[in-house]
């Protein structure tokens, strides 16, 4: 880049949370190197797609846009074009053959890379991705430790990096490499300069968020550690998975008052079987029998899970047994997706005869169900108090604010123009759907 120059970065998100906190780890980045971020992608100096792979649909819309900037860059040739994540760690060399205005793509891994790769030019190396065990040392070089300006009052903060779990329909251990555990004292270190930014809230991430481990500190220790924060009001964590659920955590859970009462524990099917061949090291009973276990020590907890329709053999009695499982088990909310076949997983080695259509009709009526369940789950909240935490604005009214409670539902609070972001309230529910909460102050 020329110096003097304004220097303008437009950056586009797709997928997960931990895609979402390597952009704003990037953005802190670039910021602290004199650039400023814009929504136009017309207008910017630097564009910057940050891809997911989880699902082909992901992929799909990623191309899209990465091929309007493309067109953008044949208009204005000095913008720089770079694609990073998880799509360009999967097929980075595609990518750049099949889209020449690219200037570059980088693996999950690199991105601390951007801009110095930016402000000194290219080599004729156009891909930067690596899975081996070298990795692990790239990441320790990028501890998140730049903070620019004030912030939201939620943030994600990673823990770990990488998965070893290798679910056979799971992209991720491909394409984000083997498990990384960041060093506790960095950890607390970034969530008290967050807190000293104005963050209330944050969110703990990983692959296998509740598998961290360093020497003899758990993640229930670290939980622990967290709550000791000062200012920090609430702490959540995702994604956990149930191999690695303990009555340790659910206790720490259970005594830590900023800790939230929200566990995201992914089921993805009701049938041993299906759970076997995704090889993800559970029974349907072991499940329960942790869900027991939480909900003793937490009567008032809130459960997400994940579900997946039409895994490849899945019989229809085997999708039914998901829809038991889900009616008795009762979740509180709940993503639930298609099967879709990821090249290189174990699952896209399975012989396939599910038809889309087939597929779909399941997830919808995987859907409906689940939609019921989470109506009757909140109508049961009706005339209860709960604590809020104030995000913003109402969506469908903008004259009322908004905010999640301590399950991470959204709540909606009524004559609330006295309020403001950031503030912790106290409502009482008075309304409430499959997706929404409407209260009123106390």
């Amino acid at each position: 880049m020329v110096d003097g120059q304004e220097k303008l970065f437009h950056l586009r998100t797709f997928g997960c949370q931990m895609n979402e906190y390597d952009s704003d780890l990037l953005t802190d980045l670039l910021v602290s190197k004199g650039w400023k971020k814009t929504g136009e992608p017309s207008r910017s100096n630097l564009i910057i797609y940050n891809t997911c792979s989880v699902r082909e649909k992901a992929e799909q819309r990623a191309l899209a846009h990465i091929r309007n900037s493309a067109a953008i860059k044949q208009q204005k040739p000095d913008i720089k074009l770079i694609v990073i994540g998880c799509m360009a760690q999967r097929v980075g060399e595609y990518l750049v053959e099949s889209c020449p205005e690219i200037d570059f793509v980088l693996g999950p891994d690199y991105l601390y890379m951007l801009p110095d790769l930016v402000y000194n030019g290219f080599s004729s190396e156009k891909v930067y991705t690596s899975l081996a065990e070298s990795s692990k040392e790239l990441r320790e070089l990028f501890n998140p430790s730049i903070i620019s300006g004030a912030k939201d009052i939620s943030a994600f903060v990673a823990i770990s990096r990488g998965c070893e779990n290798f679910c056979s329909y799971c992209i991720v251990p491909h394409v984000r490499g083997p498990v990384g555990n960041r060093k506790s004292k960095d950890i607390m270190g970034e969530v008290k300069a967050l807190v000293s930014h104005g963050v209330m809230e944050i969110t703990f991430l990983g692959q296998n968020v509740n598998a961290y481990r360093e020497g003899d500190t758990d993640f229930a220790d670290l939980l622990r550690m967290a709550g000791e924060i000062e200012g920090l009001k609430r702490i959540r964590f995702t994604t956990s998975h149930p191999k690695d659920v303990s009555e340790k955590l659910f206790a720490v859970m259970a005594e830590i008052p900023a800790v939230c009462e929200h566990l995201h524990l992914p089921l993805q099917s009701g049938s041993d079987r299906i759970l076997s061949l995704m090889n993800r090291g559970y029974s349907l009973r072991q499940y329960k029998d942790s869900i027991d276990i939480a909900r003793d020590l937490m009567p008032d907890l809130c459960l997400t899970t994940d579900l997946i329709a039409g895994f490849p053999t899945e019989t229809e009695e085997e999708f039914e047994m998901t829809l038991r499982a889900v009616e008795e088990i009762g979740f509180d909310a709940a993503f639930m997706f298609r099967y879709s076949n990821r090249p290189g997983t174990a699952a896209a080695k399975i012989e396939d005869y599910l038809t889309d259509e087939v597929r779909i009709k399941r997830l919808n009526k995987l859907i409906r169900l689940q939609q019921n369940c989470a109506r009757q789950s909140n109508q049961r909240l009706l005339g209860n108090l709960s604590e809020v935490l104030i995000d913003g604005k109402s969506k469908k009214d903008s004259s009322e604010l908004k905010g999640k409670d301590r399950g991470g539902r959204t709540v909606v609070v009524k004559n609330s123009r006295n309020l403001k972001v950031g503030d912790i309230i106290n409502v009482k529910i008075n309304q409430a759907d499959s997706w929404t909460l409407t209260a009123e102050q106390l």
